[in-house]
């Protein structure tokens, strides 16, 4: 067989396994994400001129750079110059100041029918990127849900990038790394954040980086707490956010978020504790998912929040909301995705039902207060120290008798 006949049989051989689907993308940059069936060369090409090598590989995140912001332009990858995909187009971010849209849904990880009508519904709206507020498998440690996952969202993500949030599902005794394996994020890919156009978006991660338990500042017994280094990033990049004249607000997500409408739930009570911490740098949302079902309210600090968890999971009978002080606005029981829009300092957000109904829909203006919190406390030599204002001490001995408790104590 001559040489070229071979060559080509071998790269017609090669098959997509996964992807692609994009991450990270900036206004200049993005990665390009997928998995071969067998460890070959590839490429990406941009415009159907450019061509970025990626060297032998079954997984493959590609850095595509030199691009422009807020410009559309066509890829696809390649095998020995053989297309694995045609027809793909991505979009960049947007510079700072241009008002931006993203889609947001959560807990797809049970009933695919439902994810996989979700994921038809969401398609059909517009969005810069989707945000996944976790447990976006039933068993994160069993690969061919990933690839599952993967196949129903395709439409989504070979256009648009994935952030997701790490779920209690995605993650088992603190052990992530398929979910990690997946994902080309930043930082250490269990929290981290990144910018849109002017706004910053911050991701917390409730489940590996954690301690069993710790004591707020009103002597509130709290469980799967952040931990202290989670806790001095969060101070920190909020500061630096709140620092940079081009951010104008934040939204943070997270997978349990403050409150719950479900009766054997507390909500995050460590993260209550925070609300404070993030309304005073600059935070015009928290965004969350667990419970399936859709929930909007306000915060006793005036913060609005959001629950999306009806991605695909089984859904929830809604119930009464819990004893922490909130105002609950709207609730529904559906499976659904959720729409924000942000232009300068006003949000509004449109929830959305399989059939593309609007169940729900809301408007606000972030409020101006983005001011940094720095605490100081005395060493005892006279001199005073910056202590991070959102840390909350740890549980005196006497309570760690209750440690067993919440290790057993389980969330479904």
């Amino acid at each position: 067989m001559p040489l070229l006949l071979f060559l080509a049989s071998q790269s017609l051989a090669v098959e997509l396994v996964r992807g692609p689907y994009l991450q990270q993308t900036t206004t200049d940059a993005t990665i390009v994400v997928f998995e071969l069936d067998e460890a070959s060369p590839a490429e990406v090409r941009i415009d159907g001129e450019r061509e970025v090598a990626s060297p032998e590989a079954v997984h493959h995140e590609v850095v595509v750079d030199g691009l422009t912001a807020d410009t559309t332009y066509t890829w696809a990858v390649e095998v020995g110059q053989t297309p694995l995909t045609e027809g793909l187009t991505l979009r960049t971010a947007a510079a700072p100041g241009a008002p931006l849209s993203f889609l947001v849904l959560g807990d797809t990880r049970t009933e695919h029918e439902a994810h996989a009508s979700v994921i038809a519904a969401a398609a059909d709206s517009e969005g810069a990127f989707l945000v996944h507020t976790g447990d976006l498998v039933s068993d994160g440690l069993v690969a061919e849900q990933w690839d599952q996952f993967f196949s129903i969202e395709q439409p989504l993500l070979e256009r648009m990038p994935l952030w997701p949030v790490v779920g209690n599902h995605d993650e088992e005794g603190g052990d992530a790394s398929l979910y990690q394996a997946a994902f080309a994020l930043p930082g250490n890919e269990l929290y981290y954040s990144f910018d849109w156009s002017h706004v910053h978006f911050v991701v917390l991660d409730g489940h590996v980086s954690t301690t069993p338990i710790c004591l707020a500042d009103d002597e509130t017994l709290a469980f799967d707490c952040f931990d202290e280094e989670q806790l001095a990033w969060l101070e920190a990049d909020l500061a630096a956010a709140c620092a940079r004249p081009e951010i104008e607000l934040s939204i943070v997500f997270v997978h349990i978020g403050p409150y719950t409408s479900v009766s054997d739930r507390t909500g995050n009570v460590h993260l209550r504790v925070l609300l404070p911490l993030l309304a005073q740098h600059g935070v015009a949302a928290v965004i969350s998912g667990h419970d399936h079902y859709y929930e909007r309210g306000i915060s006793d600090q005036g913060l609005p929040y959001v629950v999306t968890g009806g991605g695909g999971a089984p859904l929830y009978e809604l119930e009464e909301p819990d004893d922490a002080p909130h105002e609950r606005l709207a609730t529904a029981s559906v499976h659904h995705f959720v729409r924000v829009e942000v232009d300068g300092r006003d949000l509004s957000l449109a929830a959305v039902d399989t059939e593309g109904t609007v169940f729900d829909t809301a408007s606000w203006t972030a409020a101006d207060t983005c001011v940094p919190v720095v605490e100081t406390e005395d060493t005892g030599d006279g001199d005073e120290q910056e202590r991070c204002g959102c840390a909350t001490p740890a549980a005196p001995p006497w309570v760690l008798v209750l440690l067993l408790a919440a290790l057993i104590r389980r969330r479904r």
